[in-house]
Order: structure tokens, then sequence, then C-alpha cells
């Protein structure tokens, strides 16, 4: 680890109380209103669950770059809990899937779920046919190359369909 890195790692460490074992890891530093921690990091505010999942992978822009991920992603929580910085609760999704997830969850408007489904089936390059096709395809074993050339969408995009961190609005 870079020496930076390891420094930032070490500051962030003394702001989370980690539980038992696959459980949330809370942040006790400061938090925004909602409950997201917040750390700041070279003068650049940031939300900790994001640099969480920065330090277990890759940064994802630099900082003082914005919230926002590779292509557009945002880091968002599987355990629903925001004061929560532990990597394997966190994962990166889009903002249509985020407000996909936060309806299903109860926790935003009607209106909310309707414009973001309407948005992604308006922007949507392949039937949810298709991306049922595409997760059968990817689970028997075709590698995402194939998948792409056959269905006319790039070998990442075959992937992240097949690991539904893309088109998660669609149900098997």
């Amino acid at each position: 680890m870079k020496p930076a890195l390891y420094a930032i790692s070490l500051n962030f460490l003394r702001h989370v109380r980690m539980g038992f074992p696959g459980g949330c890891w809370e942040w006790t530093g400061s938090k925004l209103p909602g409950g997201y921690g917040q750390i700041h990091i070279w003068g650049h505010g940031m939300k900790a669950h994001r640099v969480a999942w920065m330090l277990k992978h890759d940064p994802i822009l630099p900082v003082g770059g914005g919230q926002r991920g590779p292509i557009g992603q945002i880091v968002i929580h599987t355990c629903d809990n925001p004061g929560c910085v532990n990597p394997r609760h966190l994962r990166l999704a889009n903002q249509s899937e985020n407000a996909l997830d936060r309806e299903r969850k109860g926790r935003g408007s009607r209106v909310g779920l309707q414009k973001a489904m309407a948005y992604m089936i308006e922007r949507a390059r392949l039937s949810p046919e298709q991306v049922r096709e595409i997760r059968v395809l990817r689970t028997r074993g075709m590698t995402s190359s194939t998948v792409g050339r056959r269905f006319g969408i790039s070998q990442e995009l075959a992937r992240l369909i097949g690991l539904r961190l893309r088109y998660a609005w669609v149900s098997d």
C-alpha cells in the first residue's frame, strides 16, 4: 500500500467501530444529515462509505472529484445503514438502480419509482428478455466477449449484466 493510502487508512480506521463478523462497521466520526459518515481527506469532504469502498478496491475518481464512480456510478449500501462503512456491505450502482432499491425498500415515493423505471426503459439498449437471456448464457459459462458480440454490446456490459450490476431493474 502506498504511504498516502496507508495514512488515510489509519485515519479512517480511527473512526470505525467494527461489530460482529459480517455485521455493520459503524462510522463514529462526523456525520451528515441522514446519518452518512463524512471524512476530510486533503481538504475535501467525502462520504465515509465511499472512502471505505475505495480503500478496499481502487479509487474511483481523484479525491475531490465528486461522489460519482466509474461511468456515473455511486457507492450504495446493501445493509441500508447509512452509517455503515463495511466494504462487504457496499456496492457500485447507478442513480436509477439506487432509486429503484430505495423504492423497493419503501424509502421513497411512488412517483420517484415511476420516473426511474421510465428513464431506464427509455434508455435501455436491450429488452428485458434479452437481459434475461444474457444472464442465462453467462450463468452457463458463455464468455462476456461472446455474449457481447451476439447482442451487439461491449464485453464489459455483458459482464456487468451477468453480475446484475447493470439492468438490475429487470427481474429474473
